[in-house]
């Protein structure tokens, strides 16, 4: 609504305009997971502001035109990793800060099993061929539980959890 008035100065004209302030947006991301190299771990990140989100991870990976507030997104990192949230930007065009990122998720890679079999003293990387009657050992570390199989029936299992 405008409204004119004058001075001796000449015509002053006036407008009223309205202003809307949005709250800034602002993210929690959790999902500390344990995996097995080659695995996916799911993280869970809660927005508030306005949809669509547009935000970025520590690891540079970004996510575009989220429509949920409460979203999940699948990672496969290549080494352990702690992910953050480096930025957000709500569908109003509102940044968050620094302070309004919180939580991390930790994702942490098992170690491959490793495998080693021996016959006497002499170690084998690829195959071995074993007369019947003739003893072998072998010896697997890095994992919580084991299936030996012959080829196509299990012959042993065990586990260490």
């Amino acid at each position: 609504m405008a409204s004119d008035s004058s001075n001796i100065y000449g015509s002053i004209t006036s407008e009223a305009k309205k202003i809307i302030v949005h709250a800034r947006p602002s993210a929690l991301l959790v999902g500390d997971t344990v995996l097995c190299a080659g695995g996916e771990a799911v993280l869970s990140i809660n927005l508030t502001g306005a949809s669509p989100w547009n935000l970025q991870l520590s690891d540079s990976s970004t996510y575009n035109n989220i429509d949920e507030g409460s979203y999940s997104l699948s990672v496969g990192p290549t080494t352990s990793e702690v992910y953050t949230i480096l930025s957000l930007v709500d569908g109003n065009g509102c940044s968050a800060r620094e302070e309004d990122l919180s939580g991390s998720a930790s994702v942490s890679l098992r170690e491959i099993p490793a495998l080693n079999v021996y016959k006497g003293t002499e170690n084998f990387t690829d195959s071995i061929t074993v007369t019947e009657g003739e003893e072998v050992t072998i010896r697997v570390t890095g994992a919580d539980s084991y299936n030996w199989s012959n080829g196509s029936t299990p012959i042993v299992s065990h586990s260490y959890l």
